[in-house]
């Protein structure tokens, strides 16, 4: 496996995964409350991470998400006001953020490497990690 990258293949686990490599949920500057916060709003994105990739974006409900993430459907619109659209571009938002994370960390170990290996090890990682979140 390469470093930096994920094993596992179940969705939620990877966007958790990548979510976490971007966000450290234990960082002491935040408080319990923000920290617990963070962690529904987390959960919310698991549950529809889930389900948009066992039943597709259009036939997920929102219903099912907080069904899924063990909130009320009011809870949802508190932390995304725009529906399952906002949901999804946040779901994209921490995709985008964790495998920035995984560029930041490849180059920071390959740093002083020739040109041709670091793009090379930038390609296998990217195969890697879309090999894994595949659904």
């Amino acid at each position: 496996m390469l470093p930096g990258t994920v094993s596992q293949t179940p969705m939620s686990t990877v966007t958790s995964a990548l979510r976490n490599a971007s966000q450290d949920l234990s960082a002491p500057s935040l408080s319990r409350r923000e920290r617990e916060r963070l962690a529904r709003r987390a959960a919310m994105l698991d549950a529809a991470t889930t389900l948009f990739a066992e039943k597709g974006y259009d036939s997920t409900t929102l219903d099912e998400v907080a069904e899924q993430a063990e909130f009320g459907k009011g809870t949802l619109y508190n932390y995304f006001p725009g529906g399952k659209k906002e949901i999804l571009f946040a779901v994209f938002d921490d995709l985008f953020d964790g495998l920035r994370a995984l560029f930041a960390t490849h180059f920071a170990e390959t740093e002083g490497q020739p040109v041709r290996e670091v793009y090379r090890g930038v390609i296998e990682r990217m195969l890697h990690h879309f090999t894994v979140n595949q659904a």
